[in-house]
């Protein structure tokens, strides 16, 4: 920024002192410069951080299905991974944004019915995915088999 230095003499031909500083319109156009800027700025933060939150919510539900599919590995037996509205406490709707519970499925009958029942063990509890992002699925819920034996 430029300073702007007037020199003023007095009626009598004597110099005055310089005064520096800026005049209102240098300073009216920084003010307009920088809210332009932060105009351009504001819309671009705000999608890079909704795109980092959908990146978050990606890689947690990937984590979510390798979690099922090494306990299944590691228990020999069914495991399933379903969508839960409630916190936990049961397998409800297709909408994951609102956390997820990974459960050892033995079922009525000793078969996989994919449904969270008393005597089931819940293996882990995920929670729900950030703000602004939404989560969901044609299909209600997922299973992990160890066919290996």
């Amino acid at each position: 920024m430029s300073r702007a230095a007037v020199r003023y003499r007095a009626a009598n031909g004597v110099k005055a002192r310089e005064q520096r500083g800026f005049t209102l319109i240098e300073l009216m156009v920084v003010v307009v410069i920088a809210g332009l800027l932060a105009a351009i700025a504001v819309p671009m933060f705000e999608e890079g951080l909704q795109r980092n939150r959908n990146l978050a919510a990606l890689e947690s539900m990937l984590a979510m299905i390798a979690s099922g599919r090494s306990e299944a590995v590691a228990r020999s037996t069914t495991v399933t991974l379903c969508p839960s509205n409630d916190g936990g406490v049961s397998c409800s709707g297709t909408d994951w944004e609102r956390g997820a519970i990974l459960f050892e499925d033995n079922g009525a009958g000793n078969s996989a019915d994919r449904n969270l029942d008393a005597n089931e063990e819940v293996i882990r509890i995920f929670g729900p995915a950030g703000a602004g992002v939404t989560i969901t699925s044609i299909v209600a819920t997922g299973s992990f088999t160890n066919d290996d034996g």
